[in-house]
């Protein structure tokens, strides 16, 4: 049966297996109990050196501490002190006696929600690690603090939960505190609770510090100043000492008085800077049942916080549902904007959209006569700036109409209608009301920037056959195919501005709508299409449409003709 561990990796290129590192291992695989991490065993190959055990699923309770989304409640969080209590009581009765590395993100949390300790003993084995500072204190003293070189070989922040005779050694590693002492792990179960009160990491609150200057503070190797707040801790015979302590604010208790005076209680007692003033861990577990008695049997225990966790994880899973759906609209609104609906919605169903025929569509091509002029005297931010206001407007118009913007191409804006889905011959009226709704709405408007202006939109229709397809599987296009195409690019490229200029086939589809009025613009020559007789789309029967005054028009001379 495969079975799935964790390993912890040990920076040393190899380990001489003596009789130092066999009476540890031995140590360690006699430890078994239900609040501390199974040693499963280590690994002492070249470059492959690591411990061994067992998997907690939960992650740390650093993690869950960090979580927001978790619900963790006072009668979850005092069970979760009360594991970290029996577990400390039997490894200070092991011949370990002491942890050293008690800290939140070596508490693991299995799949039933119990903590479970890690990362204890196996002194020599994790000593001596590559990129980790020389410790070396003369007599036992540590006064040598690291210099800005050894600053990458020092791990201060996993020394905040390590108690003040130890700091004062001058440690600047969990490496160098060894097993640590009883009294040390119960200063540390001390910043646990605060960790458990504030959902934070120790010291969050003086953030301003770096977590060396932290350490070196709490264990008065550098002198903490005057604008910290500092706390007052009784020693062994009732001196007043001030200390560098974490912040535990009110509202970060339990809400009923009592239990939250007994816990802050408790606090102060396990990180008083006497050693000696400091409880044990049977004592901080009988003070925690008192805070918070044992409720029934452990299984109903062990219910009523799998349903905490379970109406937790089903607010996480329907906000998490509800993000979802708000991020799944947006981007269909974005998919809508790029593709018609009816495509996009094939291709969200994983269909590949096959080319269609449609036997008739109009297809509607604009410019903006001048504009070449306009890029050379603007800078191209300018130019952006205002393709995307006439664009804007141009956009907000055809919404009120059964058209598909196409794409857009410099200034050419291309917009067709009776595809994908077919209306008919209506799609000629749908393109030509458009196009005189455009010329209404740019009547008298200017180019921003440019005082005085108006807007030299000619447009160009032109009605026959298309196929259409999407193009691309990487930002895929609705693109259109044929003749119809090139001879609609016809129209506008010879017609003027402010004014619309159409093929006889669309001429003869809105005659048969009737109430559109037009001009016979005569024969003329169409490049690559020959002689053909074009007309000018003026207006419509009962409406407000209305083109620009031709005096507003920009000179012939200034057009460009193909």
């Amino acid at each position: 049966m495969e079975e799935t561990l964790l390993f912890k990796l040990i920076r040393k290129e190899n380990v001489e297996l003596n009789d130092q590192l066999r009476w540890e291992v031995k140590e360690m695989r006699d430890i078994k109990h239900p609040n501390l991490c199974l040693f499963i065993g280590a690994c002492i190959d070249t470059d492959h050196v690591a411990i061994l055990n067992e998997v907690c699923g939960k992650g740390s309770l650093e993690d869950i501490l960090s979580n927001d989304d978790i619900d963790l409640g006072w009668d979850f969080r005092y069970s979760m002190l009360k594991d970290i209590c029996r577990g400390m009581m039997y490894l200070q009765n092991t011949d370990i006696g002491s942890h050293g590395r008690l800290k939140s993100s070596n508490c693991l949390v299995d799949n039933r929600w119990t903590i479970k300790l890690s990362d204890y003993g196996l002194k020599s084995f994790k000593s001596g690690q590559e990129g980790v500072r020389v410790f070396s204190p003369e007599n036992g003293i540590g006064v040598s603090l690291p210099r800005f070189n050894e600053l990458d070989e020092c791990d201060y922040y996993s020394l905040l939960w390590t108690a003040p005779e130890i700091a004062a050694t001058g440690v600047s590693h969990l490496d160098h505190v060894g097993y640590g002492s009883r009294a040390g792990d119960m200063y540390s179960f001390a910043i646990i609770m605060v960790e458990m009160c504030t959902r934070q990491h120790p010291y969050h609150e003086v953030d301003h510090l770096g977590p060396a200057e932290i350490v070196q503070i709490v264990g008065r190797l550098i002198d903490p100043g005057k604008t910290l707040k500092l706390i007052q801790c009784r020693d062994y015979e009732k001196m007043a000492v001030d200390c560098l302590r974490p912040t535990v604010e009110e509202d970060e208790l339990p809400n009923e008085e009592k239990q939250a005076s007994m816990l802050m209680q408790l606090i102060e007692l396990c990180w008083n800077e006497d050693p000696k003033c400091r409880p044990e861990f049977k004592y901080c577990l009988s003070e925690l049942g008192k805070i918070c008695p044992h409720r029934g049997e452990l299984m109903d225990n062990l219910i009523e916080l799998m349903e905490q966790y379970t109406t937790s994880l089903e607010s996480i899973v329907a906000e998490r549902t509800a993000d979802i759906i708000v991020e799944k609209e947006k981007g269909d609104l974005l998919l809508s904007k790029m593709l018609p609906p009816l495509i996009a919605e094939e291709l969200k169903l994983g269909k590949n959209p096959q080319p269609e025929y449609f036997a008739s569509v109009t297809i509607y091509f604009s410019d903006c006569v001048g504009f070449g002029q306009i890029c050379s005297d603007a800078s191209p931010y300018q130019v952006v700036e205002l393709l995307n206001d006439l664009y804007s407007i141009m956009d907000d118009i055809i919404e009120s109409f059964d058209c598909y913007k196409v794409e857009t191409i410099g200034d050419c804006y291309v917009v067709a209608s009776g595809l994908p889905t077919r209306n008919g011959d209506n799609h000629a009226g749908e393109i030509a009301s458009m196009a005189l709704a455009l010329m209404t709405t740019i009547d008298g408007v200017g180019y921003k920037n440019m005082p005085g202006s108006q807007v030299q939109l000619r447009m160009g229709l032109n009605t026959g056959p298309i196929v259409a397809g999407v193009v691309g599987s990487k930002m895929p296009r609705y693109c259109l195919f044929g003749d119809t195409m090139n001879t609609a690019s016809r129209m506008e490229s010879g017609g003027y501005a402010l004014k619309i200029h159409m093929s006889e086939s669309t001429y003869t589809v809105l005659e048969s709508l009737g109430g559109y009025q037009s001009i016979c613009r005569g024969e003329r020559e169409v490049k690559g299409k020959g002689r053909m007789t074009t007309y000018w789309l003026t207006g419509k029967d009962n409406s407000e449409y209305r083109i620009p005054s031709e005096d507003l028009a920009i000179s012939a001379s200034k057009h460009n003709f193909k």
